[in-house]
């Protein structure tokens, strides 16, 4: 996740869009602390649940559902860059 987190900030920096995507728990920390310390504090993340766990527990319709939710988070950023 950090050296992800890393080339994803450098390359905004430099102007490229990323759509960076982390397992919600290292998003809200490590990757907020990889943000802050490489000068974008408010770096935004797609979060998406742990997938060992969780795939194993829903079905492949709630999967895919996740799955589709994500590429739209994706999307957004790239075009807007925000993530609602």
């Amino acid at each position: 996740m950090s050296a992800l987190g890393v080339d994803a900030i450098t390359l905004e920096g430099e102007g490229i869009p990323v759509a960076a995507f982390a397992v919600t728990t290292l998003a809200r920390s490590i990757g907020k602390t990889m943000g802050r310390l490489h000068g974008f504090p408010n770096y935004p993340y797609i979060e998406i649940a742990p997938p060992f766990v969780e795939s194993i527990h829903i079905s492949d319709e709630e999967f895919e559902a996740k799955t589709v939710k994500a590429v739209a988070q994706a999307e957004e950023l790239l075009f807007t860059g925000k993530v609602s």
